[in-house]
């Protein structure tokens, strides 16, 4: 951070930028919404999202730019604002409102970061693993190599049982989303954007307005059924490997619980 502060000072000495912008600037760069060595792609991206292209250097940002930053920026620190508030939760009771309304995710972070710390500093194993009264270097070795066997089957298992960790993956995610890209692009949840286009007024069963998929329309999306059935069953496939991971990881972590010491 401060090497981009010291590039954007000199900048605003050269120039004599105002202040309303050069804090704005610099919120562009922490937020990471400019980085210091963009990559080719992450140009192309920026291009598409603001319809601007890459600054090269940060005098380039226009003030045009700069208001289309600034709801992206205000999200950031309110975002920042609440992570604050969930900190204090946690100093002061041990866990935050979030960490309650999601105790799978926070389970699966916290304690595959407690294991791995525990894998990298524990000094002993469990007695069960002793192969004898009075080990052996090499008999300590094999039992502590044991020891860590196990607790590297647990880390695996954790990280697989985590949404954005698990090694198992969708083939069909991008196709599918890029129809579903297609869909919202041209057509909109509610049809909004054809309203040439016969039952696109219709109402739901409550009464409120129909939501559609890319199957209503079979002619401009023919591909859609197909790849969705592969999509969902894919993940029905990674949902129950990612279920199997969770039940034996809770076996061993059952097993060894009495053991999670050093």
């Amino acid at each position: 951070m401060k090497k981009i502060i010291d590039r954007y000072n000199e900048i605003k000495d050269d120039l004599g930028i105002t202040s309303g912008i050069d804090k704005l600037i610099v919120d562009c760069f922490r937020y990471k919404i400019f980085k210091e060595n963009p990559s080719l792609r992450y140009r192309k991206v920026f291009k598409k999202k603001y319809e601007y292209p890459y600054p090269e250097f940060v005098n380039e940002i226009s003030r045009k730019l700069a208001s289309m930053l600034r709801r992206q920026i205000m999200l950031c620190r309110e975002e920042e604002k609440y992570q604050l508030q969930m900190e204090r939760q946690r100093a002061k009771r041990g866990y935050a409102d979030v960490d309650e309304w999601n105790m799978d995710i926070w389970f699966v972070e916290v304690v595959s970061k407690m294991l791995k710390g525990y894998r990298k500093h524990h000094n002993g194993y469990p007695s069960k693993f002793l192969l004898a009264p009075h080990p052996t270097e090499e008999e300590d070795e094999k039992s502590s190599a044991k020891w860590n066997e196990i607790l590297d089957r647990m880390i695996f298992l954790l990280n697989e049982m985590g949404a954005d960790e698990c090694t198992m993956t969708n083939p069909f995610e991008r196709p599918y989303n890029r129809i579903i890209s297609r869909f919202d692009k041209e057509i909109g949840l509610f049809g909004e954007k054809a309203k040439d286009r016969q039952g696109l007024t219709e109402k739901d069963e409550s009464g409120g307005r129909k939501m559609y998929t890319p199957s209503d329309f079979p002619d401009l999306y023919p591909t859609y059924k197909e790849v969705f059935e592969k999509w969902s069953a894919c993940n029905t496939e990674i949902a129950k490997y990612r279920d199997d991971c969770k039940n034996e990881f809770f076996r061993l972590f059952s097993e060894y619980f009495w053991d999670l010491w050093d």
